[in-house]
């Protein structure tokens, strides 16, 4: 049922559904980044503070499609391993069922009660109708983000890469072209980026759905609808750790914003809603390559091939890591040239790439605290992924920064100095967590194996690109 060849070298074999999946996760976040770019250039420093205010809830909505999608994935995944190819039918079908469900319920919710929501998250006055008027049409893009991200999730397991990314790479050159014309002249405001945002993800999930029933009718799969309700618990579970390290971002982003506006100001949600979204593209490196490893993992325990499993879990370690390395070099050095894409004052531009780089400090050492999550994932663990997932943001991050900030007294610096100092603690546990499993020799492997693998990397690399 599955097209993937599981025989194919390690490295081939996750840079083939890594890259793809990254490439789709940028895609997809650039919907947020075309949003911040449009309205900072059109409308100032303001509605970007009404945008920072939206991004808990708005980041909730687009979660929901991850919480299904990868327990959807990982359990798809482990039964493809055990060649129960019906079961694997059944499964597709209850997790698209329960997405829409989901997905329906919320954004609804979110549509009818978007003014109070908002208010509830700290905006008040203009902010309160900018960042109220935004939800709204967001919250109706969100049921066709959903589909296409649960179906990109599901062909991931398929060995189907390529609908997906033409999918997100639709809808994202369409948000490029539409919002513009819907913010500027057509003058919506701070409400036509979402309607430009909706418009496009409606047209790509369009595209992702005839495209995966085509897919699916080619290659003789025969889906059931009917729900097995037996699933539900698993399809959950399985995607548990990831929906929490995605929906974590809502209620942190939430809290600090309350600590930045009581201390900063407005101006404060506007640095933390630039820097968020250009961290965000070394985030989706590191969960874009972890979440490719889990169904390859799911995979190999199920087969019980513990030599590749270790060998892929070595292999993830090393290209998430460097792949982050390498973007992380570019942000420290160019934070002045990203941050203007966003701002035009010269002074916020100065002092956000400072915040920029204070928050970024550390993070490449966070590719262990996710190869510890994802293959704890992969295995079945969900009690230690569960409690990995809670560990940086929710354990580690908010009392750090409110010790910093009301403890400390230090104010908006209290925010910044939080990231750092949470990514390293949370690396470090990870370390430990990861040794403890005997899986030290994963991210340690010698320097002789190291050096082959880069020389390795580089050639393959080479070879896919061209």
């Amino acid at each position: 049922m599955s097209t993937i060849d599981y025989d194919k070298p390690t490295d081939a074999l996750l840079l083939s559904m890594a890259l793809p999946l990254i490439g789709k996760l940028l895609i997809a976040e650039l919907y947020g980044v075309v949003d911040t770019f449009f309205i900072g250039r059109f409308l100032g420093g303001g509605a970007l503070s009404a945008l920072g205010l939206v991004f808990p809830m708005q980041r909730f909505l687009f979660s929901l499609p991850i919480l299904v999608g990868v327990g959807t994935s990982t359990l798809l995944s482990r039964s493809l391993g055990k060649g129960k190819n019906e079961e694997a039918g059944r499964i597709i079908g209850s997790g698209a069922l329960l997405i829409m469900v989901l997905q329906l319920f919320f954004a609804l919710i979110s549509f009818s009660n978007a003014t109070g929501i908002m208010a509830f998250f700290g905006a008040k006055g203009t902010s309160l109708v900018a960042s109220s008027d935004y939800l709204s049409y967001a919250s109706l893009g969100s049921i066709f983000f959903a589909l296409n991200s649960f179906l990109s999730f599901v062909l991931l397991s398929l060995g189907n890469t390529k609908i997906s990314v033409i999918s997100m790479v639709l809808g994202a050159l369409l948000n490029i072209l539409l919002d513009p014309i819907f913010i500027g002249p057509l003058g919506f405001g701070i409400e036509g980026a979402a309607i430009a945002s909706m418009i496009s993800q409606f047209l790509g999930a369009l595209y992702a759905l005839v495209a995966f029933r085509l897919f699916i009718k080619n290659k003789e799969i025969k889906l059931f609808y009917k729900p097995r309700i037996s699933y539900f618990i698993p399809l959950f579970i399985g995607g548990l750790a990831a929906f929490i390290i995605e929906i974590e971002d809502s209620l942190v982003i939430s809290v600090l914003n309350s600590l930045l506006l009581s201390k900063g100001g407005e101006e404060g949600v506007m640095i933390l809603s630039v820097v968020t979204k250009l961290t965000m593209f070394l985030f989706i490196t590191l969960f874009g390559i972890a979440s490719a490893m889990q169904p390859l993992a799911a995979y190999l325990y199920g087969a019980k091939n513990k030599v590749k499993l270790r060998e892929l879990l070595r292999k993830t370690f090393f290209y998430s890591f460097s792949f982050t390395l390498c973007i992380w070099i570019v942000f420290m050095l160019r934070a002045e040239s990203l941050v203007g894409l966003f701002i035009k004052d010269a002074i916020a531009i100065k002092k956000t790439a400072g915040v920029l780089r204070i928050v970024m400090a550390l993070f490449p050492f966070t590719a262990l605290y996710y190869l510890d999550i994802f293959n704890a994932q992969a295995k079945g663990d969900s009690t230690r992924a569960l409690l990995s997932s809670l560990l940086r943001q929710i354990f580690l991050l908010i009392p750090i920064s409110l010790l910093l900030v009301k403890g400390f007294g230090l104010g908006t610096t209290g925010v910044w100095l939080s990231f750092p100092l949470t990514d390293g603690v949370a690396s470090f546990i990870a370390y430990l967590s990861l040794s403890k499993q005997g899986l030290i020799r994963v991210f340690l492997p010698g320097k002789t194996i190291w050096k082959k693998q880069f020389k390795k990397s580089y050639s393959l690399l080479k070879n896919y690109m061209l």
